[in-house]
């Protein structure tokens, strides 16, 4: 059994294409927990060791950069209303419609006390470390009404994130060259375009 391959047809390695754009930049991310396999290291110039992608995760891909960005990222409507311990600040989402899932990222300096999404209240864990994320995996969270019960008064920002199903067509290439000893898994290949939304002081 040593003496055999590490990954095959039958037990393939797990890895990802996903298309990110953030901040201006767009690049291609291998997400993948073993080495990145060289008929797919062949099909672009990919970084030697996995570095960090999004800046609301500790995970790391082999990345290899594609310029400059081409799609527009997602914004959200911002109204605050002030309440009796802080704030209510009231959020419209605006994803595209090829949205499949939408992330929100709020920071510790929100000193968030309460979240409802579409009238929902959504529940908080009892330990806040850094920052709390809010996934929202069906294609009508593009345009969710999210609210959050702050009791901070200063301006933060929150990490908005659209993911769709796929890469784009430029990314055939690509996702061609991965070998039949490597497959998709969990939420598969994607493409993930991140902005930002300014919450103001009040």
């Amino acid at each position: 059994a040593g003496m055999q391959p590490a990954f095959s047809a039958v037990a393939p390695q797990r890895l990802n294409i996903v298309y990110v754009e953030n901040a201006g930049n767009a690049m291609f991310a291998a997400d993948t927990t073993a080495p990145l396999p060289q008929a797919l290291r062949a099909s672009a110039a990919f970084s030697a060791e996995p570095q960090p992608v999004y800046p609301f995760s500790h995970d790391r891909d082999y990345v290899v950069p594609m310029g400059a960005s081409r799609y527009a990222a997602p914004t959200a409507d911002v109204a605050q209303t002030a309440t009796s311990t802080g704030r209510r600040i009231a959020l419209t989402l605006h994803g595209s419609a090829d949205a499949g899932q939408m992330v929100l990222v709020i920071p510790k300096s929100a000193a968030l006390a309460a979240l409802t999404v579409d009238g929902t209240r959504v529940p908080l864990g009892s330990e806040w470390k850094d920052q709390i994320f809010l996934l929202c995996t069906t294609g009508d969270c593009a345009h969710a009404n999210v609210v959050l019960e702050s009791g901070s008064k200063a301006g933060f920002d929150l990490t908005l994130a659209e993911r769709r199903f796929g890469v784009p067509a430029f990314g055939a290439r690509i996702v061609a060259a991965r070998p039949d000893t490597a497959v998709q898994s969990r939420l598969g290949d994607g493409t993930m375009l991140i902005g930002k939304v300014a919450v103001p002081a009040r």
